[in-house]
């Protein structure tokens, strides 16, 4: 059984602003964000650090819903955003895929597809996300993460991130 940590639970006295990674084994690190889950990372660089996530659009109809970000994310907060999060260790993005939609939605993904792949750089981390489209699920959309949630158009100005504006972009292109 694996146990869930996050970082305040490994850095109780850390700064809220300051990032902290333990060197696992060669090329691998367990980054540190605060406030959030630990993220396993691989470093192709000693200087930059690379995140692999998942991405998850879910659509109705001519819709995606889209979430805007807690104040006290690290990455990106408080503005709107396609959720995502961190695939785990030794886990697939499609298994990281039905993780995470549960965990923040309380739903389960039931017919997905691939999207597009995109980088997002930020200073010292780089992000490989992995969108997919996540057209029917199982239960009712609860909001466990986010500030908030609402279903918006499919256009790139629906949400702030460019790697989500493409994202978008590139679902609109499917239709």
């Amino acid at each position: 059984m694996s146990q869930r940590y996050t970082s305040s639970s490994l850095f109780p006295s850390a700064s809220s602003h300051v990032v902290h990674a333990l060197v696992c084994r060669p090329k691998q690190i367990l980054l540190a964000l605060p406030g959030e889950d630990l993220l396993v990372a691989r470093s192709t660089r000693s200087d930059v650090v690379q995140v692999s996530t998942v991405a998850f659009i879910l659509r109705r109809d001519d819709q995606v819903l889209v979430e805007k970000r807690s104040e006290s994310k690290r990455t990106d907060p408080g503005k709107h955003c396609i959720p995502s999060g961190g695939v785990e260790d030794g886990e697939s993005y499609e298994d990281a895929l039905l993780r995470e939609v549960r965990e923040e939605f309380g739903v389960t993904a039931k017919a997905y597809e691939h999207v597009c792949t995109a980088r997002y750089e930020k200073p010292g981390v780089t992000f490989l996300m992995e969108y997919y489209v996540v057209t029917a699920w199982d239960g009712e959309i609860n909001r466990y993460e986010a500030e908030s949630l609402h279903w918006a158009p499919i256009t790139p100005s629906s949400v702030e991130i460019e790697p989500d504006k493409e994202a978008l972009q590139s679902l609109q292109v499917f239709d």
